[in-house]
Formats: C-alpha cells, sequence, structure tokens
C-alpha cells in the first residue's frame, strides 16, 4: 500500500474570533478540572469535512475538489454560542457550535460532499455538525464526564 495522508478539509477562524474563542475555552478551563486536553487557540477550526487515511496520489484531486466546490462561496458571518458535547452519556468533546452562519455552513459542506464525491471520494458518515472542538477528555478519566455535563448544563 502506497502512502498516505490523514486529511481533514477546514475553515480557518479570523484572528478576533480565535481570541475570543480562546478567551471562552480559558474560563471553561478554570471550571473544568484538568482532564480535558485543551484545543490550542491557533488550531481552532470548523471542520467541513473529514476525509481520514488517504492515498497521497488523491491530495491533488481532493484540493481541486474543494477549490472549486467553494470558489464563489461569498464570506459570511457564524455566531458561536452554544456548548455541548459528543459521546452521549461519557462524553468525550467539548464543542462550540454556531447559532448564526449554521445554514451557510451546511450548504458549503454539502457542496464540498458533492464535489468529493464527482472526485471519487467516499461519501460522508453522519450528518455535517458545525462545531468547533474546545477540548477532548483524557482517557478513562470518568470525573471529567461529570465536570462536564456540568458545564454544559
Amino acid at each position: 500500500m502506497g502512502a498516505t495522508q490523514r486529511l481533514f478539509i477546514a475553515a480557518a477562524l479570523p484572528p478576533e474570533a480565535r481570541e475570543a474563542v480562546g478567551e471562552l475555552a480559558a474560563a471553561l478551563r478554570l471550571r473544568a478540572g484538568a482532564g480535558l486536553r485543551w484545543t490550542p487557540v491557533g488550531n481552532l477550526h470548523l471542520t467541513l469535512r473529514f476525509l481520514g487515511e488517504t492515498p497521497v496520489e488523491e491530495v491533488g484531486d481532493v484540493a481541486a475538489a474543494v477549490e472549486e466546490a467553494a470558489a464563489d462561496v461569498l464570506g459570511f458571518n457564524a455566531g458561536f454560542d452554544r456548548l455541548g458535547t459528543f459521546g452521549g452519556r461519557r462524553p468525550r468533546v467539548l464543542w462550540l457550535a454556531p447559532s448564526e452562519g449554521a445554514a451557510e455552513l451546511g450548504a458549503l459542506a454539502e457542496r464540498i460532499d458533492e464535489a468529493l464525491s464527482e472526485a471519487g471520494m467516499p461519501a460522508r458518515e453522519g450528518a455535517f455538525r458545525p462545531h468547533l472542538t474546545l477540548a477532548r477528555v483524557r482517557r478513562g478519566d470518568q470525573r471529567t464526564t461529570v465536570a462536564l455535563a456540568e458545564l454544559i448544563a
């Protein structure tokens, strides 16, 4: 098997948005305890599609498909103000989701999905759920799952 790269397609946050989310994360960190691995502020992004391990020879096709899908997308505002978790009763990810701009993000993700499908990439697994990953639970830390439930309540 040839070389692969772990790929995802993401929208970067403007510096002022990253700073605001970083301030929120710092405040949450004080309340959440030590069982979380926090996303560094410089790494905050909005994942539009996770592709996983992709053969290196397909990276150019992926980039071209995404570039074409997003070429005529105009800028829009997104307001992130809802905290939540992934993982059901045992949360493993703390996220921040948009209340404003979710429809535009969904439309962009759909355009990207269609372009990737035309380029021969597999279909998305599950529904698109726009979010910023703020933190992940360290494995086996039960106290943190309780703290997370209290944090988002």
